[in-house]
């Protein structure tokens, strides 16, 4: 997979359906660190976080055939959050699997998306395998919350806005 090309074609699919995130220098970073410290500040996503790029891409690279089936994923907070996005947005219907023990706080937070709150086993990477499994025997499609090649390309896409709005780059 040319990773650069999959970023590059992600930034152009999920351009209009994300917001560019600001770019703030930090004086107390870049002092402390005696260089130059920019944060991305990916907090002001629309879903919250960085996570909805990744989301976004996988979703929008979908067939109209998988788009309008099941949307199943695994989640205790941000990526189930942009999977909900997404599909109010586009009016698809899914489910978001949880651990039993998620916290309140995401449960709730989640519950603003219409979307089927499901849960199942102690912890996140029980649920994640029963989402994968559930999504599989019954025909949904299965949008990975980091373990696929359309989610990482999304969320690449950092990089694309970081190249237009930091002049000189030298690592992040």
């Amino acid at each position: 997979m040319d990773v650069k090309a999959e970023v590059l074609e992600a930034a152009k699919r999920i351009t209009g359906h994300i917001r560019e995130t600001p770019v703030e220098f930090s004086h107390y970073l870049s002092e402390l660190g005696d260089c130059k410290v920019y944060l991305k500040l990916e907090s002001s996503q629309i879903s919250g976080s960085f996570k909805l790029r990744g989301a976004m891409n996988k979703y929008l690279s979908l067939s109209n055939e998988d788009r309008s089936k099941y949307i199943v994923t695994a989640s205790t907070g941000n990526h189930g959050a942009a999977v909900g996005y997404v599909l109010d947005k586009f009016g698809g219907k899914g489910a978001i699997y949880l651990p039993n023990n998620a916290s309140k706080a995401k449960i709730n937070a989640l519950k603003e998306y219409n979307v089927d709150l499901k849960f199942h086993g102690d912890d996140s990477m029980e649920s994640e395998i029963f989402a994968r499994e559930t999504a599989g025997k019954n025909g949904h499609v299965f949008i990975s919350p980091y373990n696929d090649a359309k989610v990482i390309a999304g969320q690449g896409t950092i990089g694309v806005e970081l190249m237009k709005q930091v002049e000189s780059i030298n690592s992040v």
